[in-house]
């Protein structure tokens, strides 16, 4: 899906994508999440974030690992982010036309982005100080969603002209719930499963091998709720507690990975340690929104959100480290803004006790 795309924007859809396209592709797609990383931080309350915000997320040994990598997660984190940010800059019908186009590209590479929009604008109007009319922020949803059932829908008549069935997007979403909910799950993806093995995994037959696969996950799952709830929890830490799967690509196509895995691993367990920062950075990112006791305005909310949204999808599926790539631009923006907070109740703490000792 991300090659089609891609193709198609850089106009090579009839000569095919040449390297000189997935080099261009590799940079955009890694720029962007800079520039949203810079944008983010100066849209919160701090004139020092978006240049830590920047560094952190380039100095991310996992987004250092990603780069050369013409995978899904940076095409999808780019088109995630450039819809994010249209919508929230969005003031005209045209910008909010732009932004459900986006969304739609980006639901065709992960269905899993579909319910994203209503997400965000009913978080939005909940968080906001003035509640902005509700037919307003109705409105702005349709268009949207209009927009990118524009998008969507040649994708879905080429879809039921090749199998002569309604196929929303793709077939393997029964599988991804399978593989995610099963008698061996453990929160991670888990495909040696007996009840797994039973779907077979023929091209031909994969319409009818994805209703199987649903069918046999909603089973078990209604068979055995109380160990579904229980996955609950493995699943969020095997999405959030784990990084550096960018390593499996350098392990499945890089040939002289055998002659330096020793470094790959000292690799990633350096990236581990700085994930590890960025996330506490995140989570004290929290206590201080929270402590402020004020309305938080657009912006300040769309990375918790986002957040929560796509921890809420792992809790139905399954938990992968990959999952998070596309939050990490924003995990960057929050654990920035935390460490400028730290700074400036430093100096106040020094400016306080300096200002004590000359009044003595």
């Amino acid at each position: 899906m991300a090659g089609v795309f891609g193709s198609a924007v850089l106009g090579v859809w009839d000569f095919g994508i040449s390297r000189t396209d997935c080099e261009f592709g590799v940079f955009w797609n890694n720029f962007l999440p800079r520039f949203e990383c810079e944008f983010g931080d100066f849209r919160l309350p701090s004139s020092r974030a978006p240049c830590l915000g920047v560094l952190m997320l380039t100095i991310y040994p996992n987004q250092i690992g990603y780069v050369p990598v013409l995978g899904t997660e940076i095409f999808y984190t780019a088109l995630l982010l450039a819809a994010v940010l249209t919508v929230i800059c969005a003031k005209t019908r045209a910008e909010l036309l732009l932004a459900g186009a986006a969304f739609g590209f980006a639901t065709l590479t992960k269905a899993q982005t579909l319910f994203l929009p209503a997400a965000l604008f009913t978080a939005w109007w909940l968080a906001a100080a003035i509640r902005a009319r509700r037919f307003s922020c109705l409105g702005k949803v349709v268009i949207i969603y209009a927009t990118m059932a524009v998008v969507i829908l040649p994708w879905t008549i080429r879809n039921y002209l090749v199998f002569g069935e309604f196929i929303f997007i793709s077939t393997n979403g029964g599988g991804t719930l399978l593989t995610g909910n099963n008698p061996s799950a453990s929160g991670d993806y888990t495909e040696n499963d007996a009840l797994v093995q039973q779907v077979p995994s023929d091209a031909a037959g994969q319409v009818a091998n994805d209703r199987l696969a649903t069918r046999l996950a909603l089973k078990w799952i209604y068979d055995n709720l109380a160990k579904f709830v229980l996955l609950i929890p493995k699943k969020i830490w095997r999405l959030w507690a784990p990084d550096g799967e960018s390593e499996w690509s350098y392990q499945a196509g890089y040939k002289r990975y055998e002659n330096y895995w020793r470094a790959f691993r000292v690799a990633r367990a350096i990236n581990q340690i700085y994930y590890t920062c960025l996330i506490l950075l995140f989570l004290s990112s929290v206590a201080y929104f929270v402590r402020r006791r004020a309305p938080l305005d657009t912006y300040e909310v769309t990375g918790y959100v986002l957040v929560v949204y796509f921890t809420l999808i792992s809790i139905v599926f399954s938990g992968q480290s990959r999952f998070h790539y596309p939050l990490m631009p924003w995990i960057a923006i929050y654990a920035a803004w935390t460490v400028t907070q730290w700074r400036d109740k430093a100096k106040f703490s020094v400016g306080s006790a300096a200002t004590r000792r000359q009044q003595l």
